[in-house]
């Protein structure tokens, strides 16, 4: 009522035809009985008529704050109406009845004239049929009784061969608690639930269809002969029963009610209390005939003796009372009735003697009675002051125990915790009612009511972990969600079914977001405002990652590390990121691997590769295991160069997690590449320049290239969980590279005027390389975070070892016109020649601490995320000290904005490649390691704000940020295809400054789509010239769409679409000055056409090859639909005038790419 003028329950009074009023979910219990709520509600809505419902959803402030990621997939109920016979029994026996080989019915209390209906519908034993005492079939020969003593008494794995695919229960209330807890821990299973008013009764919270319809009508349409090959199945349960002994017990309860039972006279009426009565009966056996009632589903044992007494007052047949005596006090009053027939007798069950009385007895009873509540009435008085003992087992949601979990009672001074095995004893006193109150530090509390406990009462408690999911400091790219800091959280598409060159998807995926760009279809690298590959983090399950060093073209790219069906989660930060992540200056890009709880698996292949990928798991160890075979050959042939090529990449990887208990966990990650790229080039023509001046570039080869990259990458992380928000965790990782680049290629060219055939130059060159390179990298860290009231802390520390040992040899000899470059009459030069060695031994150590604080204001939200890093290097004795910042608003005025505002200092520390301070003089390269080099610096200024919309009921957003970086100490390099050749020293200074744009959103319903677009511009000034830096891209365009057919879900297409500037260049170990060209602007469109050939997602395919697949995919991809020639680099030619010429490389032109994928 707080606010409001009306309590909203009910508000509608008789204007609707249900209403419902939610609770707030917390539990799973809640969760369920919201779902029922709802379900209920929204079947009314058509029931007999059609007319409105009310369904009351209460929400707690604040309203603004919500952290789901995605709506959940909730069970939906529907109805089905039996009226019309033929097409619903062609929807059962067509449609439904072949999912399910193992069917169940059970039957719960009905009247005598029902159950003789239901039992000749099921006779023949075709399929298994439970029913109880109060289900009056105790003649039917086909029926499992006695299943709850084999319920309780059957080992785990006898009870999974009889965990049924599909339930249907007819009747009213079922009595055993333990048939009930059987089936709800039944996995997958499926409820039907048979009642002639159609009314729900989710008896298992597994309801899915209602059948309004009478039991016997359905069972007489629905089971028949051809349809239910169920025999075996309803065996299993009948001999399992069998097996079980009978108890042999003394003069007890149960033994003086089975004789009371078995006394009956046949045709008789039974009428049982509640309680012991029902559930001492269910193991009895009755004579033939005998009807049974029970007064069912009112307030506990009150109302029974009532029942008997007006049943009998309108029956012909003899009534029989099973009573016992608590329930015969409550409802004693009964028997001042005047009008109590002779028909009628009470057999009351007490704690020594049973009592059986008929209508001459019954003031001899009521004086019995009195007296028995004169002691009653004086033993309450000694139980009130008595004590209960309450004990159990508390545990969390994976079943390990949880100790020092507080256990009290409410209003007593009754307190304990529990032992290390989750163990409590709590002594209290005995009152009508006692609240037991169960609660720790990172679980949900849970209560617990005992009415009028006993000398000892049971209670084992499952804690579930305190919900503290918090997006606050994500982008939930899918959806509405909420981002606070400049890291995004992305949704991964399915990268089956979209065209990729690389087999990369994670990384493709990243170069289609804001600010980020590729000029390469070879290559999955990618620059982020200006920056260079180099200036990319790449952290794998929280440790970082790297490449070979060696690479210099696209074609020499194997498979990322990063398998796309491994990934669970990505996090990426184009600028303006948490001190958490390393010395970087550009972008973060954070991969966190699943823990698969139950079997998975792909298959994939196309012309460009194959793929495997298995994983396996449960609650406490899981297993992911993938091998992936890559080759471009037929990609490569679209190119101008024609020749063999043998591009060969494989890679293997897994990853195994165990959790034995909530309080540790181990990961182990393993990865092995081994790439190898050989090339024996033919020819090549290459026709470039304008329509005014088309030149020809012929060039014939002779030679080879050979290369191989081997990289070894583990890692294995110990983590200590001291509750669910608290944890520190030991790292461990090594990185291992042998890299072997070898050619020798000559190359006699001609370039011609196109439409003259004008000779512009003719020459011969003659590459040569042999170039070695092992590498190793260690690593040691340490990582704890815990979460305190409106923060969350976080550190860490990392030891880091390098050895690096390089043998580079390398030359190039150019003749034009019949003379060596550069040309001396007296000698013969080479253009260009390298020969270095080096080997370095590095340590390096960082740690870095940071905090998030939330708070609220009168303006809304406030997320800040503070923190520093601090390195050090003992390559140049350097030490650096990071602080950054970040703070995002969530304004109360309005739930569709979000703003947010990082600065901060990131340095990065320069690796082995920028240490080579390499000097060219005559051609000659002469190559020393920089001892003196500084780390480059970056100072972000970021500022962004999302605003969240929707059109025709789908969500979007638009996204907006700007951003500066003042660069300083830089490192100049070039770019030479994807190869950066640093100059080894720090000699220049300058900034990056853009905004980016991004609209994101269900283009088209049930899929996600997005459109950026980027301005930027960075330069550098180096000896006071200010000129643009290699990754100078001024604009950018891309769009990644996917739309699925109208009317069906089988044919899927995606489209992704680049537009970018080209990007600065000049001519190969020239002054910076030069590099002022600039390429074409890189323009592609790929698009796949993906057809889904088999859909088993909710496995109803039972029979033949089909069962043992998910999905079946087959796809058409069309690479460089436009056809156009895209420049990745250029080859320089020299004539003997030192007239220089510019022949683009080009890459790939259109291919078509096939591919077929299956999903187990």
């Amino acid at each position: 009522m707080d606010g409001q003028t009306l309590p909203q329950p009910g508000v509608f009074g008789g204007l609707v035809r249900k209403a419902v009023n939610l609770p707030e979910v917390r539990t799973e219990e809640d969760e369920w009985y919201a779902n029922r709520l709802v379900n209920e509600a929204l079947l009314e809505v058509d029931h007999h008529g059609y007319g409105p419902v009310h369904i009351n959803v209460p929400l707690s402030e604040p309203l603004f704050h919500f952290t789901a990621e995605a709506l959940p997939s909730v069970r939906r109920m529907v109805r089905r109406d039996m009226s019309d016979e033929g097409r619903t029994l062609a929807f059962f026996l067509k449609e439904e009845l072949p999912k399910y080989r193992r069917v169940l019915v059970v039957s719960g209390q009905m009247s005598s004239d029902e159950a003789v209906g239901v039992a000749a519908c099921l006779s023949g034993g075709r399929v298994a049929w439970l029913t109880e005492v109060l289900g009056n079939c105790p003649s039917a020969s086909d029926a499992v009784r006695g299943f709850d003593a084999l319920l309780y008494a059957a080992r785990e794995e006898d009870l999974q061969a009889l965990r049924p695919d599909l339930v249907i229960t007819v009747g009213g209330h079922i009595v055993s608690k333990r048939l009930k807890q059987f089936l709800r821990r039944t996995p997958s299973l499926v409820h039907w639930h048979v009642s002639p008013d159609g009314l729900p009764a989710d008896l298992f919270c597994a309801l899915t269809t209602v059948v309004e319809a009478s039991p016997a009508d359905f069972f007489r349409l629905f089971f028949r002969s051809e349809a239910l090959p169920f025999g075996v199945y309803a065996q299993l349960w009948h001999e399992s029963c069998a097996r079980l002994a009978s108890p042999e017990t003394g003069y007890s309860e149960m033994y003086a009610v089975r004789r009371v039972l078995e006394a009956l006279p046949p045709h008789a009426v039974l009428h049982l209390a509640n309680s012991s009565a029902v559930r001492l009966a269910e193991l009895c056996r009755l004579p033939e005939g005998v009807e049974v009632q029970c007064n069912r589903g009112v307030n506990g044992i009150e109302g029974s003796v009532s029942a008997a007494v007006g049943y009998a007052a309108v029956s012909d047949r003899l009534n029989f009372l099973l009573v016992g005596d608590l329930s015969f006090f409550y409802d004693m009053n009964a028997l001042w009735n005047g009008h109590i027939r002779s028909n009628l007798r009470i057999v009351e069950i007490c704690r020594y003697h049973i009592y059986m009385a008929s209508n001459k007895q019954y003031n001899k009873i009521l004086n019995s009675v009195w007296l028995l509540l004169l002691f009653a009435m004086a033993a309450t008085n000694v139980y009130a002051q008595r004590r209960t003992r309450v004990f159990g087992v508390i545990k969390d949601d994976q079943g390990a125990p949880i100790e020092l979990a507080s256990v009290r009672a409410v209003g007593q001074n009754a307190l304990t915790f529990t032992n290390l095995k989750g163990e409590y004893n709590l002594w209290c006193a005995s009152e009508d009612s006692v609240r037991i109150v169960y609660s720790m530090i990172g679980y949900e509390t849970r209560k617990r009511l005992l009415r009028s406990p006993g000398d000892s009462v049971r209670l084992d408690v499952m804690l579930p972990p305190f919900d503290s999911n918090n997006t606050l400091g994500t982008a939930v790219v899918t959806g509405q969600g909420r981002q606070t800091t400049t890291t995004q959280r992305i949704t991964q598409p399915d990268t089956k079914l979209t065209p990729s060159t690389t087999g990369n998807g994670v990384e493709e995926i990243i170069a289609t977001q804001a600010g980020v760009s590729t000029h390469n279809e070879l290559s999955s690298q990618y620059n982020v405002r200006g920056g260079s590959f180099d200036e990319n983090c790449v952290y794998l399950n929280g440790i970082e990652v790297y490449r070979p060093m060696l690479v210099r073209s696209g074609q020499q790219e194997g498979l990322s590390i990063i398998n796309s069906d491994m990934v669970e989660s990505i996090g990426f930060s184009s600028g303006g990121f948490e001190a958490r992540y390393g010395d970087k200056m550009s972008s973060v890009l954070d991969i966190t691997y699943k823990h698969p709880e139950n079997f998975e698996a792909t298959a994939q292949a196309s012309m460009l590769g194959a793929g495997a990928y298995v994983g396996w798991g449960n609650k406490k160890v899981s297993l992911m295991s993938s091998v992936r075979y890559k080759t471009t050959r037929y990609l490569l042939g679209s190119t101008d160069t024609n020749g063999e090529y043998r591009p060969n990449f494989l890679d293997y990887q897994a990853f195994f997690s165990w959790r034995p208990n909530r309080r540790w966990s181990f990961d182990v990650l393993g990865n092995i590449s081994d790439n190898h790229y050989n090339f024996v080039p033919h020819n090549r023509e290459t026709k470039f320049g304008t329509i005014s001046e088309a030149k020809t570039f012929l060039v014939y080869f002779d030679g080879q290239e050979k290369d191989f990259f081997k990289t070894m990458f583990g890692a294995a992380t110990l983590t200590r969980h001291f509750n669910p928000d608290t944890y520190l965790a030991l790292q461990f990782s090594t990185y291992a590279t042998q890299e072997h680049e070898t050619y020798d290629i000559q190359g006699q060219y001609w370039l011609n005027e196109a439409t003259t055939a004008e000779q512009l130059g003719v020459g011969t060159y003659l590459e040569h390389a042999r170039n070695r390179l092992r590498a190793r990298v260690m690593n040691t860290g340490l990582r704890f975070r815990t979460k305190l009231t409106g923060h969350t802390l976080q550190a860490g520390f990392n030891w880091t070892r390098e050895t690096i040992h390089d043998n580079s040899r390398e030359w190039e000899m150019r003749d034009s016109m019949g003379y060596s470059l550069p040309y001396n009459p007296t000698a013969l030069n080479l253009i260009y020649s390298l020969r270095s060695k080096s080997d370095i031994t590095t340590s390096r150590i960082s740690l870095f601490a940071q905090d998030t604080w939330r708070i609220r204001a009168k303006m809304g939200l406030f997320n800040l995320t503070y923190g520093v890093r601090l390195s050090h290097w003992d390559w140049n004795k350097e030490t650096i000290v990071s602080p950054r910042v970040s703070m995002g608003l969530l304004p109360s005025f309005s739930d569709h904005w979000t703003f947010r505002f990082a600065t901060g200092f990131y340095y990065q520390a320069p690796f082995y490649k920028e240490l080579k301070d390499t000097t060219l003089t005559n051609g000659i390269a002469t190559v020393q390691l920089n001892r003196d080099i500084k780390s480059q610096r970056s100072i972000h200024f970021v500022f962004g704000a999302d605003y969240l919309f929707k059109v025709a009921g789908r969500p979007f957003k638009f996204t907006a940020e700007a951003y500066y970086k003042a660069l300083s100490h830089l490192i100049p390099y070039t770019v030479d295809n994807v190869r950066v050749v640093y100059y080894g020293r720090n000699e220049s200074s300058g900034y990056a400054a853009g905004v980016d744009f991004k609209l994101y959103g269900e283009f088209v319903p049930g899929t996600d789509s997005w459109l950026t677009f980027s301005l930027m511009r960075t330069k550098e000034k180096i000896d006071g010239l200010s000129i643009p830096r290699p990754t100078d891209q001024r604009y950018n365009v891309s769009l990644f769409f996917t739309d699925y057919f109208p009317g069906t879900t089988r044919w899927r297409f995606t489209l992704k679409a680049a537009f970018a500037d080209g990007l600065p260049f000049g001519p190969p170990r020239s002054d910076k000055s030069k590099q002022t060209l600039r390429a074409p602007a890189y323009k592609r469109v790929d698009i796949g056409m993906s057809y889904r050939l088999l859909n088993n997602s909710d496995r109803h395919i039972q029979r033949g090859m089909g069962r043992l697949f998910k999905n079946i995919w087959l796809g058409l991809d069309c690479f460089n639909l436009l056809g156009i020639d895209n420049v990745n680099s250029y080859y320089w030619v020299t004539d003997i005038t030192n007239t220089q010429y510019a022949v683009p490389n080009y890459l790939t032109g259109r291919q078509i790419n096939a591919r077929l994928s299956f999903d187990f």
